[in-house]
């Protein structure tokens, strides 16, 4: 593949990776309001930690 055709993919495939991290980050918030009611765990306060650290909280939202 020439370098002139792989700058497309690159930035499609940084595009897909944004997107996905939002959408867990998203995810993530939306488990938060889910917890409200139930005890805080650790988990609950790693959500909350998730918030503010991004990535952090894009992965706890698509894994946990």
């Amino acid at each position: 593949m020439h370098q002139d055709n792989a700058a497309p993919l690159v930035i499609l495939a940084w595009v897909a990776f944004a997107i996905l991290a939002l959408a867990g980050w998203v995810m993530n918030i939306i488990a938060i309001f889910g917890e409200l009611g139930d005890p805080v765990t650790t988990l609950f306060i790693a959500r909350l930690f998730g918030i503010l650290v991004v990535p952090f909280g894009a992965l706890l939202g698509w894994f946990a």
